[in-house]
């Protein structure tokens, strides 16, 4: 099989445009300009060709990476300029990519975000299979899963397809599939056949990342390291193949903090009963993709793996029988000590265990396209890492089923013939191992054979994974995802709409946002938040706690103890349905804690919690997180777990200047429904004059309570409780004189958090019920007196409870909330929220915005937006607990809040009705003349179609013009415009999806049947093909003619983009820089790229060289013009399928009156040295100016650095083109000056002046020769062709 380079980009810089051409898709060419493509016909793409300049030559493209970065987005074209063959399975040939090209869409774009996506792509992992269209062979399915329903769960750049397919564009027949792991194919022979013995290992995408950063199971059930490894063999028609899976322990664990070599600590982030439902979704998808399953746990008994195995075996033992799926366990540290005993004891251990398995559900076999059998199970096998262990288990098993996979397809099961076979697959799953590791954790996988070499490679997966690895992880997500879910749009999209959605065009994602109100159905939710300092947390084992004071009185009891029940009985007989439980000073505030804190307390308050709160209803623990003394429970119903996902812990330290955890926060933050709910549970600085520290500790932590799905101010919902530490300004005996006389209004005038939060320094949009109990603070231990030391603190309301709801939409009160607006906008927002009335508002459904007010006043008061009403919260008890074991008393609160279920059904009904009014992917009309002979004015066409949308894109042809809206819904409104006069002339308008028009009885209104593709297809070239941007459509008026908008002048010091490339270098089993040796450095590119074929073979480097064609004119050139070099273009399809070009008509001088440079104007319009404008008239050809042998006009610089990549040293080049000066001229070469012609159009052949000319042989002058341009070094590469010598001069 053979791969030429038959990609090619076509740049032009002002405006930015980029043309891409593929020889397999002769038929059309991509146009990306203005935010936008269009899609060109072979004659529209020959026309305009000559005003772009050939920068890249590429094996193919990958797709289309967008980054959002605030405001601004960036785009860039992602293309494959280097690949190695790695063998070749019936028809098909299979490649990895060693080298990317990142071109750039935009005028700006921001390097830093994709030099890591880059460097991950050109990091030897990935592949792709060519032809990957049709062909009988897929590389990304296994062989029993060949020619059916295509699969993306193996598909990387699937996120790529997602900015193509919005503008409809068919990216089976442009882009490549590719996937991440390992191929190995080897060609074995036996006797007169031909064997390919092929070991493919595919990583699953759908939860993909490093080895710390994706551990265990997500909500929606897939694992982390998720690879399907497939055994095969190919010999003539017939196949054999025998699928095997890894993947990470199906639970919610992790392991936090710093890993070191010498052990390691794992976590389980979810309670148990929390963690069964994403548990049983991993082994339905298992059960639908793959049947039933043998899992083979792997883990041991040593250090944390026992309670990872036994948490194991105890979900799997509730498992539904329904899943078909049985375990294995063995302890494969105990059993395989190394050597000749570990195979003995897998083949008396562990194969009779498996032997049973295996024989129900074989192995998968075909032979000349008919099926024999299939593979009906497969084994499922993990360890800690899926690694090392894993991968020695799947070798023993793959050895043994390969006779039966032999004799499938015919071959000999000698002796001889076998051990040549298991020699062949022993080294590829040992290279395979590697790979697999290399991509998880940077290094190559445990051999088990030299300690002080497995020792090395252990310290460095250590220092790899906790420092090198987030941002690696960051280009996975950038990859896969892009930046879908950043933004305030892309957390709702997270929350409301389905996963696949995520990468679905913007304006759909909008559209379903906005209309979120349509597809959602409010549900009341009871949550209960409750705070105590327990000054250590050393009295839970104390008799007086579990007898005669306890913890019901606190967190279940307290409104009926409260004599709140009497007033309303009916509010309390609901149980809340979630528990948020905060404690502070957990453990002892000692050095020892402070570096490090046992977690004993944390287990035995928990378990205790949960004996509490299931008194009358059950409950189950979702998650806990504790920093030093501050630790946080989330509890909940177990009939809610099945709705809650993206869990998040977070905490901040903010102790000695941020770096103890003495004092600080924890934040927990979870998904309920569509609603986004957080907790957080802090304690801020003590000691009675301390507020600014206290204002900077809130301050701190509501800046740096990040999550993975967005920041803080982000959540619907934040609940904040905590020792706050806000003391009371009045002395002690005056204090307790209104304590004693209940003059709680009194105290208020002077709590500190009160004063602070009315001069809006803390909390701002939060709030409080009214302190209508005793100050909580401070209390003698087991006592019902205040402070009786030496000391003797001033009762104070320390320990609070805080909330705040995010409005629907944005308004004045967003900023407020967040601290960022102005100082009239925060008090209008302070204004509204204490009345607890906002407002939601809806660009989309601004006909059906609405608002009524409705009971205003102190908490009573609501909102009615569009669809559903908003209420802050209603607050149904806040008080607190008669506990006396510690210095503090607990408070408790009791809030009703709303959430929002997702009624599916509703949510697809309007997906469809959405997709139906955002219009067709393309947002272009047609517009045409209805008259024979008459033309319509563009500016006028323009000016009419400014009320349906901004219009970025204008092409006109010899019998119609092609208009490109930014958005599909204004090109659907603009077809209303059809039949219409625009400056006299009626016109058709219609979409171009659905070209031909009607004329409203179903009729055609020009020409009837005839297609947009047979437009393409005429013979007869277009008399006139014009192109107007974005940036010249703004200054277009009535006294413009569209033809000369004028050119875009360079600014000073403007530069063109810069090209971003990566290219792999295989370097064993450290992470060095690639050196000049063995990096792949391809050779400049020249024009006979397009026909570079590459060698078949195993390993085969694919060159990026082609020879240079010189070519000698045949042709003198004139003394009124010069020669030039014409680039050369794609190779053209057989003469049958194309169109005939036919002879150009001679063209005519135009008179002096019609001529662009004005009345009595007898020249042509300077035009500056760079082909750059974005008008064409008539078929000038722009090209560089030969200078010497493989060199141009203009030249590209190549500047390297080198980069770490995860499997061996990137090297990224980055390719600028040249600098181009004001005025439009640029460093170099200069252009010879053109000839002088009256007119505004020159004859298509040149022709010999007859008068005397400064150029004749009798009055000749010296022109200047151009100078060369400068040579590059060994690591410069030109990205422009050379262009041909200088033709011989006349004498």
């Amino acid at each position: 099989m053979v791969l030429k380079k038959s990609v090619r980009v076509w740049q032009k810089y002002r405006p930015r445009s980029v043309m891409l051409e593929s020889k397999d898709v002769p038929e059309e060419a991509l146009l990306f300009e203005s935010e936008a493509i269009a899609i060109l016909s072979p004659v529209e793409v020959d026309i305009i060709r000559r005003e772009f300049a050939e920068t890249i030559s590429a094996y193919g493209c990958l797709g289309v990476l967008k980054v959002i970065v605030g405001e601004e987005t960036f785009q860039y074209l992602v293309l494959c300029t280097g690949c190695q063959s790695v063998g070749k399975v019936w028809d098909t040939e299979v490649f990895r990519v060693t080298q990317t090209t990142f071109a750039p869409l935009c005028q700006r774009g921001n390097l830093e975000l994709v030099q890591e996506v880059g460097k991950l792509l050109a990091c030897g992992k990935f592949y792709f299979s060519y032809p990957s269209n049709g062909a009988a062979f897929d590389i990304l399915v296994s062989a029993q899963q060949q020619g059916k329903d295509l699969q993306t769960q193996f598909c990387w750049n699937r996120g790529l397809y997602a900015y193509m397919k919005q503008f409809g564009v068919d990216c089976s027949k442009w882009l490549f599939r590719i996937m991440c792991g390992n191929v190995d194919i080897q060609t074995v022979y036996s006797g007169e056949k031909q064997a390919k013995l092929c070991l493919i290992s595919r990583l699953n995408c759908e939860r993909a990342g490093t080895r710390y950063n994706v551990r265990g199971v997500n909500d929606e059930g897939h694992v982390g390291n998720f690879v399907e490894t497939e055994q095969a063999i190919y010999v003539d028609s017939s196949v054999s193949s025998f699928v095997q899976i890894r993947g990470s322990v199906p639970l919610f664990w992790e392991q936090p903090g710093l890993q070191t070599t010498g052990g390691y600590r794992i976590k389980l982030s979810r309670g148990y009963f929390c963690s069964h439902p994403a548990f049983e979704r991993h082994f339905e998808w298992c059960l639908l993709h793959y049947g039933p399953l043998l899992c083979i746990n792997l883990l041991g008994t040593r250090n944390m793996e026992l309670m990872l195995t036994t948490a194991f075996q105890e979900h799997f033992a509730q498992l539904s029988p329904a899943y078909c799926a049985e375990m294995v366990c063995f302890d494969y540290h105990q059993h395989c000590k190394g050597g000749p005993q570990s195979r003995l004891a897998l083949c008396s251990v562990l194969l009779p265990l498996a032997q049973d398995f295996l024989a129900a559900h074989g192995f998968f076999q075909a032979s000349s396209g008919h099926t024999e059998r299939n593979q009906t199970g497969v084994m499922r096998a993990n360890c800690l890492d899926c690694l090392d262990r894993t991968n020695a288990v799947q070798t023993f098993f793959g050895l043994h089923l390969l006779p039966q996979l032999l004799s499938a397809v015919g071959l000999s099961t000698k002796s001889s013939m076998l051990s040549r076979f298991e020699q062949l697959l022993s080294q590829a799953w040992t290279h395979n191992g590697d790979a697999i590791s290399r991509m998880y954790t940077g290094t190559k996988a445990m051999e088990g054979r030299t300690k002080l070499r497995d020792g090395a490679r252990s310290v460095q997966r250590t220092i790899l994974s906790n420092f090198l690895d987030s941002s690696k992880q960051e280009a996975i997500e950038m990859l896969l995802f892009g930046n879908a879910f950043s933004g305030e749009l892309g957390q709702k999209v997270r929350a409301l709409l389905a996963l696949p959605d995520a990468l679905a065009p913007v304006p759909f994602k909008q559209a379903m946002v906005d209309r979120w109100y349509h597809y959602t159905v409010p549900e009341k939710l009871r949550v209960c938040i409750g705070t105590w300092n327990v000054n250590g947390g050393k009295h839970i084992r104390s008799v007086a706690l579990r007898k005669d004071q306890s913890m019901h009185d606190w967190l279940l009891d307290a409104p009926f103890i409260a004599g709140a029940v009497k007033e309303f009985p009916e509010e309390f007989m609901a149980p809340p349905d979630v528990f948020a439980i905060g404690f502070q000073e957990l453990v002892g505030l000692t050095a020892s804690n402070i570096v490090s804190a046992s977690a004993t307390n944390r287990r035995e308050w928990g378990m205790e919690l949960q004996k509490v709160l299931s008194r009358d209803e059950p409950y189950e623990l979702l998650t806990a997180e504790q920093l030093v003394g501050v630790c946080l429970y989330i509890f909940i119903r177990p009939k809610l777990i099945p709705y809650v996902r993206d869990v998040g812990v977070v905490s901040v330290k903010t102790g000695m200047s941020g770096k103890a955890g003495n004092k600080g926060a924890v934040a927990i933050r979870f998904l309920l429904h569509s609603t986004s709910i957080c907790f957080v549970c802090a304690h801020f600085a003590a000691h009675q004059t301390k507020i600014m520290e206290r204002n900077q500790d809130f301050t701190e932590i509501f800046k740096r309570v990040q999550f993975s799905q967005g920041p803080l101010d982000s959540h619907d919902y934040i609940f904040w409780c905590g020792d706050l530490n806000y003391r009371v300004d009045l002395p002690t005996s005056l204090a307790k004189d209104h304590i004693a006389h209940r003059h709680w209004d009194r105290l208020h005038k002077f709590d500190q958090l009160i004063k602070q939060k009315k001069l809006k320094r803390v909390f701002r949009g939060f709030i409080e019920g009214e302190l209508n109990f005793a100050p909580t603070y401070k209390y003698d231990e087991f006592s019902d007196d205040y402070d009786t030391s030496e000391k003797c603190r001033t009762p104070a309301w320390c320990d609070r409870v805080l909330w705040r709801r995010k409005p629907f939409q944005s308004n004045p009160s967003d900023q407020a909330m967040s601290g960022t607006g102005t100082e009239e906008e925060e008090e209008a927002a302070a204004s509204a929220t204490s009345r607890h009335l906002d407002f939601g508002l809806y660009p989309s459904d601004t006909a059906e915005m609405c608002g009524s007010l409705m009971d205003g006043g102190g908490g009573g008061g609501q909102l009615v937006s569009v669809g559903h009403p908003w209420h802050p919260g209603r607050l149904l008890h806040y008080g607190r607990a008669e506990l006396k074991q510690s210095d503090h008393r607990p408070v408790v609160a009791l809030l009703e809040v709303d959430v929002y279920r997702v009624d599916e059904q509703q949510r697809a009904r309007l997906r469809e009705e959405v997709a139906l009014l955002l219009g067709p992917p393309d947002p272009t009309v047609c517009v045409r003349e209805r008259e024979d002979g008459a033309s319509v004015s563009i500016p006028q066409l323009l000016e009419a179609f400014r009320q349906f949308g901004e219009v970025i894109l204008v092409r006109m042809t010899d019998d119609m013009t092609l208009v490109t809206f930014r958005r599909s819904q204004s090109a659907m409104a603009a077809t209303a415009f059809s039949g219409k006069e625009v400056d006299g002339v009626t016109v058709d308008v219609c979409l171009r999806s659905s070209w031909p028009p009607t004329n409203g009885e179903g009729e055609g209104v020009k020409g009837e049947g005839e297609e947009m593709t047979e437009h393409h297809q005429r013979q007869n070239r277009p008399e006139r093909f014009t192109v107007l941007t974005g940036s010249q459509l703004a200054p277009l008026g009535p006294d413009k003619d569209p033809a000369h908008p004028g050119e875009d002048p360079a600014q000073p010091g403007e530069e063109p983009e810069e090209l971003l490339e990566f290219s792999f270098a295989e370097d064993g089993d450290t992470r060095r820089p690639a050196s000049s040796q063995d990096s792949v450095e391809p050779e400049p590119d020249c024009a006979g790229g397009m026909e570079q074929e590459l060698p078949d073979g195993n390993e085969t480097e694919l060159q990026h060289q082609a020879d240079v064609e010189n070519e000698d004119s045949g042709q003198q050139p004139s003394s009124s013009s010069q020669a030039q070099g014409r680039p050369q273009h794609l190779e053209m399809p057989p003469k049958a399928e194309r169109p005939q070009r036919p002879s150009l008509p001679p063209r005519h001088v135009q008179d002096s009156a019609s001529s662009p440079g004005g009345e009595g104007s007898t020249q042509r319009p300077a035009r500056p040295p760079r082909p750059q404008p974005s008008v064409v008239r008539d078929r000038a050809v722009s090209q560089p100016v030969p200078l010497s042998h493989g060199a141009t006009s203009t030249t590209s610089t190549t500047s390297t650095t080198e980069a770490m990549s995860p499997t061996g040293s990137v090297q990224i080049a980055v390719t600028r083109p040249p600098p181009v000066k004001a005025g439009g001229g640029e460093e170099g070469p200069k252009r010879p000056p053109r000839s002088k012609q009256k007119g505004s159009e020159r004859p298509s052949r040149p022709e010999r002046s007859p008068s005397p000319s400064p150029r004749n042989r009798t009055q000749r002058s010296p022109s200047p020769k151009p100078k060369p341009a400068p040579q590059p070094d060994a690591m410069v590469k030109p990205k422009l062709p050379p262009a041909r010598p200088p033709p011989p001069k006349r004498t």
